[in-house]
């Protein structure tokens, strides 16, 4: 079986962590190399790139476009409410004077056409902000394909470069014996 030289603060942080997750050290160890090997992550770096830092872009792109529909809230559904209430107690008011019903039937015909107009231009808004919250989903799924590509690109040439360094140790290792038993 082998073994891993490690100091004796390192054991004791590995036999915490394997504690932790209800793993025995050989399982935590073992969990550990596949992810770092799944991931790309270089452990010894001290800033690398993680899926993490990814996932918080991400989130900050989410947050951009619940901004943009807040704000086509305020800009557009807003004022179109505004515009609903006052239309409604206009009509309130209306109605407390209105003294026959074919004046009614008039001011009724003039609010049913203004709020079908309301309502179509609501809907065409509502319309709009899909599309463009389809676009921007659309980017995001771009940005996140991209970001994906490039990780997976890291983990290639990480492991390209692990390949390389086990030749070129294997070689030294071959020279070394020779000059040793040679």
């Amino acid at each position: 079986m082998p073994t891993i030289a490690i100091d004796e603060n390192t054991h004791k942080e590995a036999k915490k962590l394997s504690q932790t997750h209800d793993l025995d050290l050989g399982e935590l160890v073992h969990h550990c190399i596949m992810y770092f090997k799944k991931t790309g992550i270089n452990p010894g770096e001290a800033e690398n790139e993680s899926p993490y830092k990814a996932i918080k872009e991400l989130d900050k792109h989410i947050g951009q476009v619940v901004a943009f529909i807040r704000t086509q809230e305020q800009e557009k559904l807003n004022p179109l409410l505004e515009h609903l209430i006052i239309i409604s107690r206009q009509l309130d008011d209306t109605i407390k004077i209105l003294p026959t019903a074919e004046r009614f039937n008039e001011v009724m015909k003039n609010v049913t056409a203004h709020a079908n107009l309301l309502k179509s231009n609501h809907q065409k808004e509502i319309s709009e902000l899909k599309e463009e919250q389809q676009k921007i989903l659309a980017e995001n799924r771009k940005e996140r394909n991209t970001l994906i590509t490039a990780v997976n690109n890291l983990t290639d040439a990480f492991n390209s470069l692990l390949a390389e360094q086990k030749t070129i140790k294997e070689t030294i290792e071959v020279k070394l014996s020779k000059k040793v038993f040679g």
